[in-house]
């Protein structure tokens, strides 16, 4: 089983530094302490599904490649949906129930996030 506990600093870090932003410009940009930032990126604090959504949208961090960073998953985008279907059905076939959960709450805050 994978341990996301672990893999989300990480994921949280690619994410900014990808944006090309400091802790303090992304802290601003979501409205929290950097305080904050340095926790969801030492690990010493675990972020919200939504945390974690707002924080890829403020940095344009794909969901996909998010997924992909904590779980090892491929899910991708890409013009023919029927690969896209195949990576997303394999990866449901192997995934542990607190995945699938976590699955659907990504999928969940992404369609909030979008209809913003």
């Amino acid at each position: 089983m994978i341990d996301i506990k672990q893999r989300i600093p990480a994921a949280l870090q690619r994410a900014r530094a990808a944006a090309g932003l400091s802790q303090e410009k992304l802290a601003d940009a979501l409205g929290i302490s950097r305080s904050t930032v340095r926790a969801y990126e030492a690990g010493t604090t675990t972020p919200s599904l939504e945390a974690s959504m707002e924080w890829c949208v403020a940095c344009g961090y794909s969901l996909g490649q998010y997924l992909s960073d904590v779980y090892g998953c491929q899910i991708i985008s890409t013009p023919d949906i029927e690969i896209e279907r195949q990576a997303v059905l394999a990866f449901v076939h192997k995934a542990t129930t607190e995945e699938l959960h976590f699955l659907a709450g990504v999928i969940r805050a992404s369609e909030a996030l979008r209809g913003r």
